[in-house]
């Protein structure tokens, strides 16, 4: 896939745009209180449900210094990740603000299979509040943006 269009270089002013988008979304989790760790963690995991390798290396990558930096030590975080894709069994592996993360990520990432169910909405409303549950929201549908651009670019694991 090397020969593909680089399209964070060959759409550089697009580029910029959606890593502003992302610095707005990481500067609103701030003023809401809301760890960049859980946000990195919803991150992954919708990088996971697209299968984008690239993503998911960068992603956990910060997520890992976010947890650090929130005091978590690494075997913790190393699970955190590696139980992701079975979060729903993974018990007291995660918060209820994770699991509330890894919820949303996986309806706004498989949108076209299942929409969000309104009583899943409103317990998600609920929980999370206006602000939070519209952070998680955007973030994700951020990443999938993301996952897009890495997926078709062809963008392999490590490339800066």
């Amino acid at each position: 896939m090397n020969d593909r269009i680089h399209l964070r270089k060959n759409m550089a002013a697009t580029s910029r745009a959606q890593y502003a988008v992302t610095d707005t979304i990481i500067a609103r989790a701030e003023e809401l209180g809301v760890s960049r760790a859980v946000l990195e963690l919803a991150f992954v995991h919708v990088s996971q449900l697209n299968g984008c390798a690239y993503c998911v290396n960068v992603h956990v990558g910060l997520g890992e210094k976010a947890y650090r930096t929130d005091g978590l030590d690494d075997a913790t975080i190393s699970r955190k990740f590696a139980l992701a894709p079975g979060w729903r069994d993974a018990g007291a592996a995660y918060t209820e603000l994770e699991q509330a993360a890894l919820e949303v990520a996986e309806y706004v990432t498989l949108v076209a299979e299942r929409r969000i169910p309104d009583d899943a909405y409103e317990r998600l409303r609920e929980l999370l509040g206006d602000d939070v549950l519209s952070l998680f929201l955007m973030g994700c549908i951020n990443m999938n943006v993301f996952n897009r651009i890495h997926l078709l670019s062809g963008t392999p694991v490590g490339q800066p």
